[in-house]
C-alpha cells in the first residue's frame, strides 16, 4: 500500500493443520483484512473449513504417486514434488499434467531413496481452497455492511461471547454461547446480541443433566 501510494487494501493469509474441534480432521483457517487508512479502520474476517485436500508423504513408486493423485482430486488441484518434506532445493511446484508429474518424479527417484508428494495449497492452484476463501469473502463483506448503532462506522463486529445458554430440560447455565459482544473500533460502542442459532440448549451438552 505504502510503495503504491494507496489508503485502501485488501489482504488474505490462509493456513493449514488439525482442525481445533474436530478429532482427526483437516482444517484450512483462511483470514481476510480490508485496511482503510484514511478512516483508520481495520476489518477482518475468518473462517475455518473441513473442506480441504492438504495432505502430503514420502512415496517411493509410480503406484503411490498414482493412488495420491486420487485422494487429492489430482489434476485440477495441482502438487508438490520435493525429494524431501522439510527440503526446498530441488523442489517443484503447481504441477497439473499427469505426464509431467510421472517425470519430475522420476528425476527425483533417481537421485533419492523417496520422493514427497504434497498438494499445493496456493489458491490459484486449489479450487477447494477457493471455495473456502469465497466464504471468507462473504463474511467481511457482511461484516463491512454491518455499521455502529451510535456512530455508524462499517465493521461493527463480534469481539466476544458470553456463556451461559439454559438448558433445555433444567434451565442451569450450560457452556454454550448465550449472547455475542459486538463492538464499534471507532467510537468503542458496545452492544450485546442473544445467540441467533438458539435459543436454549440441548441437555447432553449440560453439565447438570449429563455430568
Amino acid at each position: 500500500m505504502k510503495l503504491n501510494d494507496c489508503d485502501l487494501g485488501i489482504a488474505s493469509e490462509g493456513s493449514f493443520g488439525a482442525h481445533p474441534n474436530l478429532i482427526f480432521a483437516t482444517a484450512n483457517e483462511e483470514f481476510l483484512i480490508l485496511i482503510d487508512q484514511k478512516n483508520e479502520l481495520e476489518i477482518i474476517a475468518r473462517t475455518i473449513s473441513s473442506s480441504t485436500n492438504f495432505n502430503g508423504q514420502a512415496i517411493n513408486s509410480e503406484q503411490e504417486l498414482l493412488n495420491f493423485t486420487k485422494k487429492v482430486k489430482f489434476p485440477s488441484h495441482a502438487l508438490i514434488l520435493r525429494p524431501k518434506k522439510d527440503e526446498n532445493k530441488n523442489i517443484v511446484k503447481g504441477i497439473t499434467n499427469l505426464k509431467t508429474l510421472k517425470s519430475i518424479f522420476r528425476e527425483l527417484k533417481e537421485k533419492n531413496s523417496s520422493v514427497y508428494v504434497e498438494t499445493d495449497m496456493r489458491a490459484m492452484y486449489n479450487p477447494t481452497r477457493m471455495e473456502v476463501i469465497k466464504e471468507a469473502t462473504h463474511k467481511l463483506i457482511e461484516k463491512i455492511n454491518s455499521r455502529c448503532h451510535q456512530c455508524h462506522a462499517p465493521g461493527f463486529g463480534i469481539v466476544n461471547t458470553i456463556l451461559g445458554l439454559a438448558c433445555e430440560y433444567c434451565g442451569q447455565a450450560t457452556q454454550s454461547i448465550q449472547y455475542y459482544v459486538y463492538e464499534c473500533q471507532k467510537c468503542g460502542f458496545q452492544q450485546q446480541q442473544t445467540n441467533p442459532n438458539k435459543t436454549k440448549e440441548d441437555p447432553m451438552y449440560c453439565d447438570f443433566c449429563n455430568p
